[in-house]
Protein backbone atom coordinates (compact mmCIF):
# COMPACT_ATOMS: atom_id res chain seq x y z
CA UNK A 1 0.00 0.00 0.00
CA UNK A 2 1.28 3.45 -0.88
CA UNK A 3 -0.27 6.21 1.18
CA UNK A 4 0.53 9.63 2.55
CA UNK A 5 -0.68 13.21 2.52
CA UNK A 6 -1.88 14.03 -0.98
CA UNK A 7 -1.11 10.57 -2.39
CA UNK A 8 -3.71 8.19 -3.76
CA UNK A 9 -3.20 4.68 -2.45
CA UNK A 10 -3.01 1.45 -4.40
CA UNK A 11 -3.79 -1.71 -2.40
CA UNK A 12 -2.27 -5.01 -3.52
CA UNK A 13 -3.12 -8.43 -2.10
CA UNK A 14 -0.29 -10.77 -3.01
CA UNK A 15 -1.91 -13.92 -1.62
CA UNK A 16 0.55 -16.84 -1.46
CA UNK A 17 4.03 -16.10 -2.81
CA UNK A 18 6.64 -18.83 -3.26
CA UNK A 19 10.18 -18.15 -2.02
CA UNK A 20 12.29 -16.81 -4.87
CA UNK A 21 9.23 -15.69 -6.88
CA UNK A 22 9.27 -12.34 -8.64
CA UNK A 23 6.20 -10.14 -8.51
CA UNK A 24 5.82 -7.08 -10.69
CA UNK A 25 3.10 -4.52 -10.01
CA UNK A 26 2.86 -1.29 -11.98
CA UNK A 27 0.95 1.57 -10.43
CA UNK A 28 0.68 5.31 -10.62
CA UNK A 29 0.92 7.45 -7.50
CA UNK A 30 -1.14 10.59 -8.08
CA UNK A 31 -0.72 13.68 -5.95
CA UNK A 32 -4.13 15.09 -5.10
CA UNK A 33 -4.80 18.82 -5.07
CA UNK A 34 -6.80 21.02 -2.74
CA UNK A 35 -8.81 23.48 -4.83
CA UNK A 36 -9.94 26.65 -3.01
CA UNK A 37 -13.30 27.96 -4.25
CA UNK A 38 -15.01 31.30 -3.63
CA UNK A 39 -18.53 31.89 -4.95
CA UNK A 40 -20.09 35.36 -4.94
CA UNK A 41 -23.15 36.93 -6.56
CA UNK A 42 -23.05 39.72 -9.17
CA UNK A 43 -22.66 42.33 -6.40
CA UNK A 44 -19.70 40.46 -4.92
CA UNK A 45 -21.63 39.13 -1.91
CA UNK A 46 -20.73 35.60 -0.78
CA UNK A 47 -23.18 32.80 -1.55
CA UNK A 48 -23.66 30.59 1.51
CA UNK A 49 -24.30 26.84 1.05
CA UNK A 50 -23.53 26.76 -2.66
CA UNK A 51 -22.88 23.19 -3.79
CA UNK A 52 -19.55 22.93 -5.60
CA UNK A 53 -18.22 20.08 -7.73
CA UNK A 54 -14.90 19.56 -9.47
CA UNK A 55 -14.81 16.64 -11.89
CA UNK A 56 -12.41 15.16 -14.41
CA UNK A 57 -12.35 12.32 -16.95
CA UNK A 58 -11.10 8.86 -16.01
CA UNK A 59 -11.43 6.67 -19.06
CA UNK A 60 -14.97 7.13 -20.34
CA UNK A 61 -16.50 8.28 -17.04
CA UNK A 62 -16.26 11.44 -14.95
CA UNK A 63 -15.03 11.31 -11.36
CA UNK A 64 -15.33 14.20 -8.94
CA UNK A 65 -15.36 15.67 -5.47
CA UNK A 66 -18.03 17.83 -3.84
CA UNK A 67 -18.18 20.54 -1.23
CA UNK A 68 -20.37 23.33 0.12
CA UNK A 69 -19.51 26.97 0.72
CA UNK A 70 -19.38 28.51 4.18
CA UNK A 71 -20.90 31.86 5.23
CA UNK A 72 -18.07 33.68 3.40
CA UNK A 73 -18.80 31.83 0.13
CA UNK A 74 -15.63 29.73 0.44
CA UNK A 75 -15.00 26.01 0.16
CA UNK A 76 -12.04 23.70 -0.32
CA UNK A 77 -12.42 20.75 -2.65
CA UNK A 78 -9.94 18.07 -1.57
CA UNK A 79 -8.76 15.15 -3.67
CA UNK A 80 -8.82 16.90 -7.05
CA UNK A 81 -6.65 15.07 -9.57
CA UNK A 82 -4.16 17.23 -11.51
CA UNK A 83 -4.97 17.73 -15.20
CA UNK A 84 -8.17 18.71 -16.98
CA UNK A 85 -11.07 19.58 -14.66
CA UNK A 86 -14.50 21.21 -14.86
CA UNK A 87 -16.09 23.18 -12.05
CA UNK A 88 -19.83 23.33 -11.37
CA UNK A 89 -21.82 25.12 -8.71
CA UNK A 90 -25.46 25.36 -7.71
CA UNK A 91 -27.21 27.40 -5.03
CA UNK A 92 -30.85 27.89 -4.09
CA UNK A 93 -32.20 31.02 -5.77
CA UNK A 94 -29.38 31.19 -8.36
CA UNK A 95 -28.78 29.72 -11.79
CA UNK A 96 -26.27 26.88 -11.84
CA UNK A 97 -22.97 27.44 -13.57
CA UNK A 98 -20.34 25.20 -15.14
CA UNK A 99 -16.87 26.13 -16.38
CA UNK A 100 -15.14 25.10 -19.56
CA UNK A 101 -12.43 22.42 -19.21
CA UNK A 102 -9.58 23.94 -17.19
CA UNK A 103 -6.03 22.72 -16.77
Amino acid sequence: SLAGPGIASDELDLGFVSPGSTIRRDFEAVAELVLPIEIVDLEGEPIHRARCTAYWPVGEVAVGVHGSTDSEGRAELRGVRPGWVKLRHEADGYSSSESEWLE
